[in-house]
């Protein structure tokens, strides 16, 4: 946990939420490592203090001031290359877990288990409401059905809009100010499709999907 139940807000530990991107995350820039912190708008001087950070780390770019390790991990992620004891390590880990058949198993096991019981879950309700014939049941069924096919709907048609840009040769800090989105949403969506460049937006929306 961040923090414990009842501690005081001072003592909350320091949080991060770290990106990996295989894009330049801003046109012009050479980085490969952005730090965001909370900053006040009106004196970008004051810091909020929270120990709260964003970080971007990209596998493409000329960065010169990054830790030998950090540098290898990228040249990892860029190319799939281990290049010393930790990102040979890593390509073990990855490699043993792409054969572990059980792992897999259980983890395709617990999503079929939580879409069965949803499926179930949902066919009980409007058994229910035919035997009773509870008016109300079957129209929360339908509204339901409605609702998460009209966020269905605008999540592919966010996808492809964005895949259209990307097309385009624009970078996910101009497409989420064009398209009006949360910046950090059209950076997931960019780096599931340049990741997986023989899904159609349909396969990339279930892959997301999957690991929201």
């Amino acid at each position: 946990n961040l923090i414990d139940h009842g501690a005081d807000y001072r003592e909350l530990n320091p949080s991060f939420v770290i990106y990996i991107c295989q894009f330049r995350l801003f046109p012009g820039s050479g980085r490969q490592k952005y730090t965001f912190r909370t900053l006040c708008t009106e004196d970008t001087s004051i810091e909020l203090g929270d120990d709260a950070a964003i970080v971007f780390l990209c596998s493409v770019g000329e960065e010169e001031h990054l830790s030998a390790k950090l540098k290898s991990f990228l040249t990892y992620v860029a190319d799939g290359t281990p290049c010393d004891e930790f990102t040979s390590k890593l390509e073990h880990e990855v490699t043993k877990a792409k054969e572990h058949k059980m792992w897999r198993l259980e983890y395709m096991t617990l999503l079929e288990h939580y879409e069965r019981e949803r499926s179930e879950g949902r066919e009980e309700g409007r058994r229910e409401g035919r035997e009773e014939g509870r008016a109300e049941g079957r129209a929360e069924g339908r509204a339901e059905g409605r609702a998460e096919g009209r966020e269905e709907g605008q999540y592919m048609k966010l996808l492809q809009l964005i895949r259209r840009k990307l097309e385009k040769g624009k970078t996910p800090d101009v497409i989420a100010d064009e398209l009006e989105e949360e910046f950090s949403v059209v950076c997931m969506m960019c780096n599931a499709i340049q990741s997986n460049p023989d899904m159609d937006d349909e396969a990339v929306y279930r892959l997301l999907k999957e690991n929201l």
